[in-house]
């Protein structure tokens, strides 16, 4: 009984998660099923920008039809995701009990990888054909780039900047300090 009401707690607990993050979670676990799905010969992700033009938005029907087709996978990715969350869950926990004040101390990412999944789900928030860099200084004459996709501010602005709040957010559930 006490180990069926952990499993039905546990249960609850992933539903929770899947609602709490909705689309964008069920996004990005589509996109890591289509990822595994087109893997290279040497079992290499692929660019989503090379994988058949009709799984390269994730409004296409055809993202759609394979969503239905492969909802077994893309629970898996939506369950590591879950899996994820409870072992930060638990280092925040320890933190605590530890008497660490801040506990965690988590890195807000600078940008999003061009090939990676929030690109492939945001598309019409990330600028194409530009990238991210810094200009020539003294450690780099000649300047640097990083090969990561810039946000539109202007489209970030229009959407109410719930991009950047969820991103925030996510970045924040666990930590007690957030670099940006």
């Amino acid at each position: 009984a006490k180990r069926r009401r952990r499993v039905v707690a546990r249960i609850r607990a992933y539903n929770d998660f899947v609602a709490e993050y909705g689309d964008a979670l069920t996004k990005h676990a589509t996109f890591m099923a289509l990822a595994d799905h087109f893997r290279d010969r040497d079992g290499l992700y692929t660019d989503w920008r090379r994988w058949p033009g009709s799984f390269r938005h994730p409004r296409y029907y055809e993202v759609a039809a394979f969503r239905a087709a492969h909802a077994e996978e893309i629970d898996f990715h939506r369950y590591v995701q879950f899996e994820i969350d409870q072992q930060l869950a638990g280092v925040r926990s320890v933190a605590r009990r530890a008497r660490l004040r801040i506990g965690l101390y988590n890195d807000l990412a600078l940008a999003s990888a061009a090939e990676g999944s929030d690109a492939w789900a945001n598309q019409d928030l990330f600028v194409s054909g530009a990238t991210l860099g810094a200009p020539p200084d003294g450690h780099s004459k000649t300047g640097q780039n990083w090969n990561l996709p810039p946000i539109n501010p202007h489209r970030l602005a229009s959407d109410g900047y719930r991009y950047w709040t969820a991103l925030v957010e996510a970045s924040c559930a666990h930590a007690g300090m957030l670099r940006i």
